[in-house]
């Protein structure tokens, strides 16, 4: 009986995952908004807890995440844009250096054959494309734009997203009430305290993770910035997001 029982989870977890993984573009916005949801979640039950309504508590927490998202994607968007630029366009003088100073190096070293590396055919394609670089917007733009389906599709999943995590947020503690209501009544306690310890485990991982990467990525970022380096800001926040990997934010920064 056991047995029979542990095979049916199993065939339900198998059709799930097929039917998310078929699914997986309709679904997406969903699970972003689920996601988003989850993380929010502690701090409007902080809110609560000074007073505010879970609706407004909410909102607030809606208003702050836009205020702060848009201030950072108005400030960093047009730095980033062009220290890209001047990546890109330094490319092919960095391909000159690994070319002729550094493989060198490491093929007599580790004794890698003449033909490992094609840093001609890279440089040419680098070269050949670096006068677009130039309208980086303007290229996003037309891919973007041309298919009007992926646009429509695009800018409905835009207002999706925050539609649906902000209800899911809303209800958040009704869903989980909802959801415990259906447990088996001989098994719910367990399922409740693996739940509860995942919950605690995994949120602790993501919150410090977050964190981590964040504070790496600021104090990169203005160190590099501090003493004069051109790419600064974009080598900072790849080692802050590189952080998530031990030693390698370290390493890239």
């Amino acid at each position: 009986m056991a047995d029979s029982r542990r095979w049916v989870w199993w065939g339900v977890a198998f059709a799930a995952a097929l039917f998310v993984y078929f699914l997986h573009p309709i679904l997406t916005p969903f699970l972003v908004a689920i996601v988003l949801a989850y993380m929010f979640d502690p701090v409007v039950d902080r809110l609560e807890k000074y007073g505010f309504s879970r609706t407004w508590g909410v909102v607030t927490v809606f208003a702050l995440f836009t205020v702060i998202f848009m201030t950072l994607l108005l400030v960093l968007v047009p730095l980033l844009a062009k220290q890209l630029l001047k990546l890109y366009q330094l490319a092919p003088l960095v391909l000159d250096w690994l070319q002729h100073t550094a493989m060198p190096w490491v093929q007599a070293k580790f004794g890698l054959s003449d033909g490992f590396w094609q840093f001609d055919k890279i440089k040419a394609a680098i070269t050949e494309h670096v006068g677009q670089a130039g309208d980086i917007v303007g290229v996003v733009l037309s891919k973007a734009t041309a298919s009007s389906l992926a646009l429509v599709g695009f800018l409905a999943n835009l207002v999706l997203i925050p539609v649906v995590a902000f209800y899911l947020l809303r209800d958040w503690n009704i869903l989980l009430e909802k959801i415990r209501n259906l447990l088996p009544r001989d098994s719910e306690e367990r399922i409740v305290s693996l739940a509860k310890e995942c919950h605690d485990v995994l949120g602790a991982f993501v919150r410090g993770q977050l964190l981590v990467m964040l504070a790496l990525g600021v104090i990169y970022s203005a160190g590099l910035m501090l003493v004069g380096l051109e790419l600064g800001l974009l080598i900072g926040l790849m080692a802050g997001l590189a952080a998530i990997v031990p030693y390698m934010g370290f390493i890239i920064g």
